[in-house]
């Protein structure tokens, strides 16, 4: 059962947070109608978030490589491996983009990620650290754009292979 007594207010906490902070006017970080609806969401069990996230100016992704991309924020990188040990969070994928393959987007994406989490309890608490709040100011100045997509993983660690 979950321990999320209160989604809506607890929603608009982190909101605030983030607020306070001056994150929430760079539109890449979720909103207090986000987390709502995640925290009221029946799954209660693991977590994925599918990161997509394009850099502010132009670079030749072909030119970089994936130790490359993780490095262009060290301070963070530090700070997320603390935190995610600490919530049971680990970073399952990591990679450049190659290019959309089916559908369309305006937005060609550099790098995506893929991160599994124990529960939403491990989301909120991540996300409620001073210390992550305040190294996400960093995206801001990294990062023109950001999606995370969050999906349920099974209990069981079953999957498709």
């Amino acid at each position: 059962m979950s321990q999320i007594k209160d989604p809506a207010s607890l929603a608009d906490e982190i909101e605030s947070l983030y607020a306070a902070a001056g994150l929430m006017d760079s539109g890449i970080f979720a909103t207090a109608k986000h987390w709502k609806d995640l925290l009221e969401h029946p799954h209660e069990g693991r977590l994925g978030l599918i990161g997509l996230y394009k850099l502010r100016g132009s670079h030749d992704m072909r030119a970089i490589g994936e130790k490359d991309i993780v490095h262009i924020d060290r301070e963070h990188e530090i700070v997320a491996d603390k935190l995610c040990a600490k919530y049971g969070t680990k970073h399952v994928y990591f990679g450049i983009g190659m290019g959309l393959w089916v559908g369309s987007d305006d937005i060609q994406w550099d790098f995506f990620s893929i991160t599994e989490l124990p529960n939403r309890e491990a989301l909120v608490g991540l996300s409620m650290e001073p210390e992550w709040i305040r190294v996400c100011q960093n995206r801001i100045r990294t990062l023109e754009k950001h999606r995370t997509y969050v999906v349920r993983l099974p209990e069981d660690g079953a999957y498709l292979h």
